[in-house]
């Protein structure tokens, strides 16, 4: 979103700076203390016309998944960034890592990726959060704890009183041995997600909303098809 050359800033809780996007996950592991503050410098790192513009034109705006400091929020920071996101009708949606990231969200709930997010974003810069209710084997779970990870718990009563609906479903996919999202799945709910909201608010695009979820769903069905075959 930023020409700028940008370097990534982390205060952890021992007090400790540390630069860098790939050093900070690293150095609060080694360090066992977690993320308490996070910039950018320059602080006035400009936003490209062209992003600026895309949110102003957008139908939603998705965050996530993905690193929630360095690859998320770092991207709010720089300069109108979540002032336009937060000015824009178009639906704001954060999809919830399923698996909590060392280093970045240890220990993590739903609620805490939320937290940051508005910390960094502020009010409004979220309608709906996408959260992961399924579940993996115990033996996949315990491979994943010797790593520092586990799943991201979904909170819903501390999401409810932050004001964000919840959109939860068991997106787990299994991939050579690693959690991914289904990623056909959560095109789908993504889709009815959108067209929920867009449809009380912008009657002049229901044809086209209900085509591209009816798309979606049938694409689905087609890739479901051929791993049967």
């Amino acid at each position: 979103v930023t020409l700028d050359n940008m370097q990534l800033i982390a205060k952890l809780q021992n007090g400790n700076i540390v630069e860098g996007e790939s050093q900070i996950p690293e150095e609060a592991i080694k360090q066992n203390s977690r993320i308490e503050e996070f910039k950018i410098v320059p602080e006035s790192a400009r936003a490209l016309t062209e992003a600026l513009q895309a949110i102003k034109e957008a139908d939603a705006i998705v965050m996530g998944p993905g690193s929630l400091y360095t690859s998320i929020t770092s991207n709010l920071l720089v300069k109108d960034i979540a002032k336009e996101v937060k000015k824009s009708d178009a639906v704001k949606i954060y999809i919830s890592n399923i698996m909590t990231q060392p280093g970045e969200t240890t220990g993590f709930k739903v609620s805490d990726h939320l937290k940051v997010l508005l910390k960094y974003g502020g009010k409004d810069i979220v309608d709906y959060v996408i959260a992961n209710t399924g579940e993996i084997t115990e033996e996949l779970r315990e491979k994943y704890q010797k790593d520092g990870a586990d799943l991201v718990k979904l909170d819903r009563e501390d999401i409810n009183s932050l004001g964000i609906k919840i959109v939860g479903e068991d997106l787990v996919k299994i991939k050579n041995g690693l959690v991914k999202h289904d990623a056909d799945k959560l095109a789908e709910i993504l889709a009815d997600t959108i067209m929920e909201k867009k449809l009380l608010y912008d009657k002049k695009k229901i044809i086209e909303y209900m085509y591209l979820s009816q798309r979606i769903k049938e694409r689905v069905r087609e890739e479901k098809g051929k791993e049967n075959d």
